[in-house]
């Protein structure tokens, strides 16, 4: 997964063999799901996200994009903020100023857990979604790289030769 503050993402899910299997790009409320396998894209906002998509938990990810600290020594216990596109958000900090969850308005949550040290700054090797039907999707992260730079290549998508489709048709992979 690439990260680009402050909603810019590119995921990556690879097959058991090591192939791509698909790839997410997110940039503001954006979505596009890359196919390989079958020289397919869809693109669209996350709300024409089928319901029945096996990929709609996938629509949480937009949810890292609140700018919210995942660590300040100055924030203990919660605080709370109102953003216009996320509407009310309930953040929840331990005693050294770890974020560990937040709350949203809309029912969904995100917890923050298993902190290490990355090159001196803290960082969740796990970020589990949980939305207000109870749908989760669960990031565990191994060797991350914190504030390294990137490449906007890296979060466009190259659709050469891809043919390219509506997000609402989007059923499955």
């Amino acid at each position: 997964m690439v990260y680009q503050r402050p909603d810019r993402f590119h995921l990556v899910m690879l097959t058991p063999f090591g192939t791509t299997a698909l790839e997410i790009y997110s940039s503001d409320d954006r979505l596009t799901i890359v196919i390989p396998s079958k020289g397919e894209a869809y693109t669209g906002t996350f709300d024409e996200m089928p319901y029945a998509s096996p990929l709609r938990g996938w629509r949480m990810i937009r949810l890292l994009a609140v700018d919210e600290p995942l660590f300040d020594p100055m924030k203990q216990g919660t605080a709370e903020k109102s953003s216009k596109a996320s509407g009310e958000i309930t953040s929840f900090y331990d005693g050294t100023g770890l974020l560990q969850r937040e709350n949203f308005s809309s029912g969904e949550e995100v917890f923050f857990r298993n902190y290490q040290s990355e090159e001196g700054v803290p960082f969740p090797s796990v970020i589990e979604f949980i939305d207000r039907n109870g749908s989760r999707v669960k990031i565990t992260f191994n060797e991350p790289e914190i504030n390294k730079p990137v490449d906007n290549a890296s979060l466009v998508p190259n659709l050469e030769g891809i043919t390219l489709l509506p997000l609402a048709s989007f059923k499955e992979m």
